[in-house]
């Protein structure tokens, strides 16, 4: 996928699922940070400061 369609995807996400800056449970109870993270599966270090920046949850997203 071409770099300018990959952010497109990235951005469509982001409006369709929301952008959370501090950890939430989402609709079936998984705790979830950014844009859909599920911190169950995939946690963020121990040492990481809420509310993240939206840079910093935009790069989770790019990750998953």
């Amino acid at each position: 996928m071409g770099e300018n369609n990959l952010e497109k995807l990235l951005m469509e996400l982001k409006r369709d699922e929301g952008l959370m800056l501090s950890p939430y449970k989402d609709s079936v109870g998984v705790m979830t940070v950014g844009v859909g993270h599920n911190l169950q599966a995939n946690p963020l270090p121990k040492n990481t400061k809420y509310p993240l920046t939206e840079t910093q949850a935009m790069e989770l997203l790019r990750q998953d």
